[in-house]
C-alpha cells in the first residue's frame, strides 16, 4: 500500500491582495475574481473571500509602512508580545494570523491561502511553495502543466522552511501558494500581467475543487462497493526550483557616491540562467565590476534580480540564489468525516 497524504475537505479559501501596498495587479485581479462572480464558478464548494492585507500602505502606494509586512508571519514573530514601540506591520500580522489562521492551529480558519504578488524583475511566472507539502506543491504541478499549455512558462520556487518557521503570509492557511508575476514596474497595473496571474489564480481554486470533488466520488464509490476513482494528483517528482535562503548584495555605494551600484548588463533579466564564474555581476559608477567568483557552485540560478522591494534591509537587501532540484510528493486524497 503506497504512502497517501490524506487531507479534509478544502471549505475556505482566502485570495489575499495588497502584501505589498505598491504590487496594483493583485488588487485588480482580486476584485475582478469577485466582481465578476468568478469563486462561484471555479470554487462552488469552498467559500471564497478577498483580502486586503496591508490597507494602509495600499492606500499610499508604498511596500509597507514600518517594515515589510511579508517577513512577520514566523511563529517566534507572532508570538512576540504585543507592544506600543512594535512596528505596525508586525500588529498587523498578528491581527490577519488571528483572522486567517491561527498559525498555531492544527485546524487555522483557511484551509487555502493564495497570495498575490508582482515583482520588478524578470521572473515570468512564478508559483512559490514551502515545506514538503504534498498537496501545494501537488497543485504547482498540475497547473504549471495547464499554465504552460497556454503558452505562460512557469516555474516552481520551493521554500524550504516549515510553515512553522515561515515568515510569510500564505503560511497561515493549512496550505498556502503564492503566485509572483513580472516584470512589471511598482505602481502600475498591466493587462498581461493580470491576464496570467488570474489565470494562475482560477487554475489554482479549480485544483483544489476537483479534490473536493474526487473525495465526493470517493466516498461515494465506497457507499456502493465501488473502486474509487483515480486521485486528482498522483504523486512522484516535481521539478523545483530549491531558495537556498542567500542574498547577494551589490558593495556599499564609495563613499562620495550618490549613486546606487547597477546591477551589471551580463546579469540584468538573467533570473533563473546559471550563474557563470567571470560573469558581471555589479558594476559601480567608477567602471569597477564585481564579478562571480563561483563561491556559490555552478548550478545556481539567481532570482528576483532588481527587485525594487530588495533595496529595503527589512525585506533583505540583493538577489537571490536558487537551485533547480525534483522533490518527491505523495498522491493527495481529501477524506470526509466518517458519519
Amino acid at each position: 500500500e503506497m504512502a497517501i497524504q490524506r487531507v479534509r475537505p478544502f471549505r475556505r479559501a482566502a485570495v489575499v491582495f495588497a502584501t505589498h501596498g505598491n504590487e496594483l495587479a493583485g488588487p485588480f485581479v482580486a476584485m475582478q475574481l469577485e466582481e465578476q462572480d468568478r469563486f462561484a464558478e471555479v470554487a462552488p464548494s469552498m467559500e471564497c473571500s478577498c483580502v486586503e492585507a496591508n490597507p494602509e500602505a495600499h492606500e499610499q502606494r508604498v511596500r509597507f509602512v514600518d517594515v515589510d509586512l511579508n517577513r512577520q508571519f514566523s511563529a517566534e514573530v507572532l508570538a512576540s508580545p504585543a507592544s506600543p514601540e512594535e512596528p505596525r506591520e508586525i500588529a498587523l500580522a498578528k491581527a490577519l494570523d488571528k483572522a486567517l489562521g491561527p498559525k498555531s492551529s492544527a485546524s487555522p480558519a483557511q484551509d487555502l491561502v493564495i497570495d498575490l504578488h508582482t515583482t520588478t524583475s524578470n521572473m515570468g511566472m512564478t508559483l512559490v511553495v514551502q515545506d514538503m507539502d504534498s498537496v501545494s506543491i501537488g497543485a504547482c504541478a498540475a497547473v504549471k502543466e495547464e499554465l504552460e499549455a497556454d503558452g505562460i512558462p512557469t516555474r516552481i520556487l520551493w521554500e524550504r522552511t516549515t510553515r512553522e518557521e515561515s515568515p510569510y503570509l500564505f503560511s497561515l492557511g493549512r496550505h498556502g501558494v503564492l503566485v509572483e508575476v513580472g516584470p512589471i514596474a511598482t505602481g502600475i497595473v498591466e493587462a498581461g500581467v493580470v491576464a496570467d496571474m488570474r489565470e494562475a489564480t482560477e487554475r489554482l481554486l479549480e485544483f483544489f475543487q476537483r479534490l473536493n470533488d474526487h473525495g465526493e466520488a470517493a466516498r461515494a464509490a465506497e457507499a456502493e462497493g465501488r473502486e474509487a476513482p483515480p486521485p486528482v494528483w498522483g504523486g512522484g517528482p516535481v521539478e523545483v526550483y530549491e531558495d537556498l535562503g542567500i542574498k547577494v548584495a551589490p558593495p556599499q555605494p564609495l563613499e562620495d557616491d550618490v549613486a546606487m551600484p547597477m546591477f551589471h548588463a551580463e546579469l540584468q533579466d538573467q533570473d533563473w540562467v546559471p550563474l557563470r564564474v567571470g560573469q558581471g555581476l555589479f558594476e559601480l559608477p567608477c567602471g569597477e565590476v564585481i564579478t562571480y567568483k563561483g563561491e556559490h557552485g555552478d548550478d545556481v540560478v539567481p532570482i528576483f534580480v532588481n527587485e525594487a522591494g530588495y533595496q529595503n534591509a527589512s525585506s533583505g537587501v540583493g538577489f537571490g540564489l536558487a537551485r533547480k532540484t525534483v522533490v518527491d510528493t505523495l498522491p493527495v486524497v481529501v477524506e470526509f468525516e466518517r458519519s
